[in-house]
């Protein structure tokens, strides 16, 4: 499963990689849709921007059309080798270049507060000076 979501990046970590995320016409809390690979449309939450990366929290659900409205608790991560749901499984924090992110073509649903534990991913990232994918 990470394969294929690292393939869809572009399959590659840059680490010190400049681009100014903060430039792009989104911010914290903004929950979008983009087309997937496997068809249909995933979510994902814009938890933080800085001038390396968007980051983001990618969900495993998948919605047949680009959602007018969600509602943020029926969003998932899902479980590997879940037999109920064979799909993808979500990401809960993915540091991606602005380049890849704008080249999911992703579309604005609505805009959710970030709570505190959905930056626990970012925050170890900080702290372990992490990388981005492009």
């Amino acid at each position: 499963w990470l394969r294929r979501i690292l393939s869809a990046l572009g399959g590659s970590s840059q680490h010190g990689q400049e681009s100014d995320a903060r430039s792009i016409e989104l911010g914290p809390g903004y929950l979008c849709a983009f087309p997937s690979e496997e068809g249909g449309y995933r979510i994902a939450k814009i938890l933080a921007l800085d001038d390396r990366a968007v980051h983001i929290c990618l969900y495993s659900n998948n919605f047949a059309e680009v959602p007018t409205h969600i509602d943020p608790d029926t969003l998932t991560l899902g479980i590997i080798h879940d037999p109920d749901d064979p799909g993808e499984i979500g990401i809960g924090h993915l540091p991606i270049s602005v380049r890849s992110f704008k080249l999911w073509q992703p579309k604005l649903i609505q805009i959710e507060p970030v709570e505190e534990e959905e930056l626990e991913g970012f925050r170890i990232w900080q702290e372990a000076g992490g990388g981005v994918f492009d």
